[in-house]
């Protein structure tokens, strides 16, 4: 009796982790109660499935492996968004991470105990519920590690956190491992099993705190990311406002100028003195041209941070030249718009500041290509960047070239399915962000 509840126990827990990393992989397609149902009543069909097979042999071998696939594809298929092809292969590489580890498993007890596979696939033995705790608990890990990196919900920022983030978990289960194996080694002894069991949840239970104390320090640096975010988007309405108050003034007054032009070529005409007057006609035509305009295309958000960042490169005798092809205006957030471009074209002001070169413009790019927006800025430097600090991590001994932003540039990008990519060439420095639409 106690085998078979140890049997359905595994073949429910085994159900619910297959179908809950679908769920949790993939957008939800219908309401919350139809979501639930569908995953009730796909967790209950791959239940069914196991425990049938589980009191009659298949008619060939591996049928009930087939069957489970099948179940979980209808389900993903069915349920979940996304495209058909994607939700067929994570279907199948879930399956295939729980099939691996059971015969890695199963072949490391098996030599280890003298249990032939066969027994350990269907026979009742302490072997067999071994290999059942180890390959559940390690697909579980496998999964979760899976989902917190596809939903972006690790914001680490040291190549450390990620180590650990992963490697203690890891660790934890060899020591588990270790744990069991000493177990099978000393043929079960009663005197033992206490100290292995306190080994192995102590373990289990460092492991989960580290993986919490982890998580929360990339809550916190995704905190601080949206806060600088916050404090970025303040300084942009400010100099916004204070750059749209001198472009009143400014106009105000060509205006009165041109005014005042139009009275005195008026009385030159009156009084037949063309020539005069032809003179202050090409006068004010080129006061005009030399007149600053703002950029003005069909996207105000992009117009604010473009005219800003020529404002303040101005302020530093620096040239900014926007080369725009594409306004944005389909890009679905105009608030990542303006901390990409605001943190490109800082850093080359930043730079160009505080370097002598001979080149002071600067080269803002952006296009439209493939579904995708691409949104270049290029500054010269007078010394390779890369090459001292080729991650351009930023430090306070470097916080000049071009280290600030840098990583919400790239948060940025990841967020809407695209890549930061800088390089070198000629002299000059290149930074090419490629945002999903």
């Amino acid at each position: 009796m106690v085998d078979i509840l140890v049997e359905i126990g595994a073949n429910l827990f085994q159900a619910i982790m297959f179908i809950g990393f679908l769920y949790l992989f993939f957008e939800k397609k219908f309401t919350k109660w139809k979501n639930v149902l569908g995953f009730s009543v796909a967790t209950f069909a791959l239940f069914a499935n196991a425990d049938l097979f589980l009191f009659y042999s298949p008619p060939f071998n591996y049928f009930d492996s087939f069957i489970c696939l099948l179940i979980m594809a209808f389900y993903s298929i069915l349920c979940l968004n996304g495209k058909i092809s994607i939700k067929i292969i994570i279907s199948l590489s879930a399956y295939l991470i729980n099939a691996v580890l059971s015969y890695l498993f199963g072949f490391f007890v098996s030599a280890l105990t003298g249990i032939t596979l066969a027994d350990l696939a269907v026979g009742p033995s302490i072997g067999r519920y071994i290999c059942i705790v180890l390959v559940n608990l390690t697909t579980a890990l496998a999964y979760l590690i899976i989902l917190k990196f596809k939903v972006h919900s690790v914001y680490v920022k040291s190549l450390k956190d990620i180590i650990s983030f992963i490697i203690v978990p890891v660790l934890a289960l060899v020591v588990v491992y270790s744990a069991v194996y000493s177990l099978i080694l000393s043929d079960y002894q009663e005197e033992i099993i206490p100290f292995l069991i306190v080994i192995i949840v102590s373990m289990i239970a460092i492991a989960v705190m580290v993986w919490l104390m982890i998580s929360r320090i990339s809550k916190d640096n995704e905190i601080k990311t949206k806060l600088l975010l916050m404090e970025q988007h303040e300084t942009l309405y400010k100099e916004n406002i204070l750059k749209t108050n001198d472009q009143i003034k400014l106009i105000s007054r060509v205006k009165h100028e041109i005014n005042k032009n139009l009275r005195c070529i008026s009385g030159l005409i009156k009084n037949n003195e063309y020539a005069k007057a032809e003179m202050l006609c090409n006068k004010v035509a080129m006061t005009n041209e030399s007149t600053y305009t703002p950029i003005a295309t069909n996207n105000a958000f992009l117009n604010a941070i473009v005219n800003v960042e020529i404002d303040k490169a101005a302020g530093f005798n620096l040239e900014l030249v926007p080369e725009i092809y594409d306004d944005m205006n389909e890009f679905s957030s105009f608030s990542d718009i303006i901390s990409v471009i605001g943190n490109l074209c800082d850093n080359a002001i930043e730079y160009l500041s505080k370097n002598d070169v001979s080149d002071k413009r600067i080269t803002l790019t952006i296009q439209h290509s493939f579904q995708s927006y691409i949104i270049s800025c290029k500054n010269m430097i007078n010394k390779s960047v890369l090459s001292e600090n080729p991650e351009l991590k930023t430090s306070k001994s470097d916080s000049d070239n071009h280290g600030q932003g840098i990583g919400i540039i790239k948060a940025n990008a990841k967020k809407h399915s695209g890549e930061v990519d800088y390089y070198e060439k000629d002299g000059y420095i290149i930074f090419t962000v490629t945002l999903s639409e």
